[in-house]
């Protein structure tokens, strides 16, 4: 069996996702020291703002507290 290193399907993935229209920001950018930081700490692995902005625009006839609810549920730890 041939195994890929996993940076070669890290960067296939990548450019999928690229191909697809996704723009791509590099973790050590949008870490807690980063120049844009969306997450609090390094073991945040959902970046909710993105989260909640997604769930508004997916479903914009949902009310907001069910939007709000749904986002709770994907992200309670427990």
């Amino acid at each position: 069996m041939t195994f890929l290193p996993e940076s070669t399907l890290e960067q296939a993935l990548l450019d999928q996702l690229q191909g697809l229209g996704y723009s791509l920001m590099r973790g050590d950018a949008i870490g807690p020291d980063g120049d844009q930081p969306e997450r609090t700490n390094h073991q945040e692995v959902i970046l909710t703002h993105r989260l909640t902005r997604a769930v508004a625009r997916l479903n914009p006839s949902v009310p907001a507290e069910a939007r709000a609810d749904a986002i709770r549920q994907l992200t309670q730890t427990e």
